[in-house]
């Protein structure tokens, strides 16, 4: 009787949960406020293709045009260790030195010492004035 009344109370917190779920998307679509400037948010999103090119160390700079002009950055070989790099080559690729903190460090390497991912395209929206550009 006991695993029952735990099963059944499992159950109502998910219907529960996913009728606030059904409510809360019912209002975000129709309250004019939220909906609309969702969808406008969903319209103004613009795409760019960006283009490779492969540097003499290895590094590959990355490079797009966008409504602010031309963009580039350079990501490292896939052979950089940011842990044994000098300071020159982590400015080189806009990485912040290595801190000397145990916590910040354990941090740090999180951030910049996986494999980085090349981009293909570079997408902006205008999220806070809902696509209009002044």
């Amino acid at each position: 009787m006991v695993i029952w009344s735990h099963v059944c109370a499992r159950k109502r917190a998910l219907v529960v949960g996913a009728l606030l779920t059904i409510v809360a998307t019912m209002v975000t679509l129709w309250t004019p406020g939220i909906g609309a400037a969702s969808r406008r948010h969903h319209q103004a999103r613009r795409c760019f293709p960006v283009t490779n090119m492969m540097n003499s160390d290895g590094s590959i700079t990355q490079s797009w045009t966008d409504e602010t002009g031309p963009q580039s950055v350079r990501v490292p070989a896939p052979n950089f260790d940011a842990m044994t790099a000098s300071k020159e080559e982590l400015d080189k690729f806009n990485i912040p030195p290595r801190p000397s903190d145990p916590s910040a460090l354990r941090d740090w390497k999180s951030e910049y010492t996986r494999p980085v991912s090349l981009l293909t395209e570079v997408c902006t929206s205008d999220q806070y004035n809902g696509g209009n550009h002044r």
